[in-house]
């Protein structure tokens, strides 16, 4: 009886620990939108310019992390469900290391091609300062994608609010 209380407890905490972060994450988001579109001086050419360099940054985040959390939780809780903890881990250290690597090229294509994205792709030059801003951002945010999933599929909640809002932030 104890035992299952404390479970339903865990749960909830852990509900309500998702819940704060992400009313907090759309909040920075919304303060981060408001500031950049009603910047003066910014206008709509500064839209233009960033939201095409935001495309660009799109596609490499998508290329490096996009649906990688709920992958390694899944295999992740698959290994922990069978007792094997030491698989769970095996898991997280080859998924940190190969998307680290995916992400750290793309990372570096960005950074390194910003000149060339912007002159030759978008055509707009002043979008290159844009995707050197966003570069490293890649990098980390896929990093976080999979230690939220690690400890998704260990059912560590409370880490994963942390990364989300790492992620916020970039």
């Amino acid at each position: 009886m104890k035992k299952n209380k404390l479970k339903k407890t865990s749960f909830m905490q852990n509900v309500l620990v998702l819940m704060v972060s992400q009313v907090l994450i759309k909040v920075l988001g919304l303060v981060y939108k408001l500031y950049l579109t009603n910047r003066e001086g910014f206008g709509d050419k500064g839209n233009a310019i960033y939201g095409s360099g935001f495309q660009i940054y799109a596609f490499f985040l998508t290329i490096s992390s996009v649906g990688l959390p709920g992958a390694i939780s899944k295999l992740v809780s698959e290994r922990i469900a069978i007792g094997d903890y030491s698989g769970a881990h095996r898991i997280f250290k080859i998924a940190f290391v190969t998307f680290g690597l995916i992400s750290f090229l793309c990372s570096n294509i960005l950074f390194f091609g910003a000149h060339y994205i912007a002159n030759s792709f978008l055509q707009i030059p002043e979008a290159e300062l844009t995707l050197v801003a966003l570069s490293p951002s890649i990098f980390l945010v896929s990093i976080s994608c999979v230690i939220k999933g690690y400890f998704n599929g260990r059912q560590n909640l409370k880490v994963s609010a942390n990364a989300r809002k790492l992620r916020a932030i970039f």
